[in-house]
């Protein structure tokens, strides 16, 4: 039995046509007996959305950049919640006006407000580039350096910048150590592939592929695909490379 692991945005989705193509392959490799683990940094709402959309198949749902994971019931399986201590740590950093947005990562969804009711994930400060202040940089530092037990994780699209607070240690590896040791899968049948920085751990931690231009990614990945359909037929077809 094989494992693949696939991020969504930019990966599994490039293109209407490679989307269909990378439908098709997932459904035989699942159906050969394989687990396919679909990854992102989306929430379980916005990602089923899409898998609701394109009839995507799929034995497990990483969501939240690796805090949370779902079987195909919908049924959580694993997860990883922020001690409510942290809200009043960042109270300055909720504070300050310059966000396009904070976002507030829940179990199945994301908001834009914090819910008392729920467990929290992580939190995300959505800043454009041009608004970045001194004071916001300080501030997240020693929020940092006086949390150590947290993990303080930055990332960009564009000019778009999220400096995110989530409990030490979670990426999108997090997800697949929980079935690399439940199902009993050696690293050598595990095959990751992304596009982004936050596919990084994943890709260097398995035998991991890339998809897209990166520079980060591409000093971690095994070899670059166009289509997760390409890295499927090397898997099926024992051409594929291996880290382990």
């Amino acid at each position: 039995m094989n494992l693949l692991v696939s991020d969504y945005d930019g990966t599994f989705a490039t293109n209407e046509k490679d989307i269909q193509l990378n439908r098709k392959m997932i459904e035989r490799f699942i159906k050969n007996g394989n687990k396919f683990l679909l990854s992102s940094g989306r929430s379980l709402k916005s990602l089923k959305e899409q898998v609701i959309m394109y009839k995507i198949p799929y034995n497990y749902l990483g969501v939240s950049d690796g805090n949370f994971m779902y079987d195909e019931k919908d049924n959580l399986i694993m997860q990883n919640y922020m001690s409510s201590d942290i809200i009043s740590e960042i109270e300055e950093l909720l504070q300050l006006g310059i966000y396009m947005q904070i976002q507030y990562t829940y179990s199945r969804e994301n908001s834009l407000s914090m819910k008392d009711d729920e467990e929290l994930g992580s939190i995300a400060f959505v800043i454009e580039r041009d608004k970045i202040t001194e004071e916001f940089l300080e501030l997240y530092k020693r929020v940092e350096k006086e949390n150590p037990k947290y993990q303080y994780d930055v990332y960009s699209y564009k000019d778009i910048f999220y400096y995110m607070i989530r409990p030490k240690g979670i990426n999108k590896s997090s997800p697949i150590i929980h079935l690399e040791h439940t199902l009993h899968i050696p690293k050598s049948k595990i095959y990751t592939i992304g596009d982004n920085i936050n596919d990084i751990e994943m890709i260097r931690d398995y035998n991991g592929f890339m998809i897209g231009d990166n520079d980060s990614v591409r000093k971690e990945a095994l070899r670059k695909y166009n289509a997760v359909y390409e890295l499927i037929k090397d898997i099926n077809n024992n051409k594929v490379l291996k880290r382990w």
